[in-house]
């Protein structure tokens, strides 16, 4: 996965060059987002020598980025977010409530600062739409809630990947919207109790598909 993400970056240096001289601008604005663990078997608990295989219900986000811009191609982007995502036992009837994480017993915060590359390509027919693909890393900080019990903070590091479609309306704003894909680097990640003498812990492993709205309410050139 590091090899393909080494290679898109390479890839965008002959568009870096050819934008020097063009219009650079930057952008900044709010997005949301509602996602889902792929596969389901996202995190596990294990309690007093017992495993238990958990399903990863909605993951919702909510955060502020901003964008430079270079030729109106090539660019970077960056802020922060934070998401909420629920967690249940596989081998527990889960309800529709459990599903959009309104009811189930582990929760998990995520505080995230992403920094990812992006390219726009040009709409075939329309020219006031375009495409753009992402790129990048994510530096995680999480917290669990379970059941009244305190866990250690956990920091870890995501791969992100997304698609998206967006408009070139500046009057109003631009609006884009796109899948992305987020996945934890080196697989799965300890959560331990904060209790020295407890045995209990979460390992948690990011696999998340999810579609995000951006609204770019900030959009100058430079």
């Amino acid at each position: 996965m590091k090899y393909l993400f080494t290679l898109f970056y390479l890839s965008l240096f002959p568009f870096l060059v050819k934008s020097v001289d063009a219009q650079n601008s930057i952008s900044a604005g709010p997005k949301v987002g509602l996602g889902y663990s792929i596969p389901t078997l996202a995190i596990r608990q294990s309690a007093n020598g017992i495993n238990y295989e958990l399903r990863g219900n909605a993951s919702y986000s909510l955060g502020f980025l901003g964008q430079y811009i270079l030729g109106d191609r090539l660019g970077i982007e960056s802020g922060t977010a934070i998401s909420y995502q629920q967690f249940s036992r596989k081998d527990l009837k889960n309800s529709f409530k459990s599903l959009m994480s309104i009811d189930s017993s582990i929760g998990v915060i995520n505080y995230q600062i992403p920094i990812q590359l992006f390219y726009k390509f040009s709409h075939p027919t329309n020219p006031y739409k375009y495409f753009k693909i992402t790129s990048g890393i994510s530096l995680d900080m999480l917290e669990v809630e379970f059941l009244y019990q305190q866990y250690n903070h956990l920091i870890l590091s995501k791969y992100l990947v997304e698609f998206r479609m967006g408009n070139e309306g500046k009057r109003y704003g631009r609006f884009e919207y796109g899948l992305q894909y987020q996945c934890s680097i080196g697989g799965y990640h300890n959560f331990p109790r904060s209790k020295q003498n407890a045995s209990d812990s979460l390992n948690i492993k990011y696999s998340i598909i999810s579609f995000n709205l951006y609204y770019f309410f900030l959009n100058k050139d430079i």
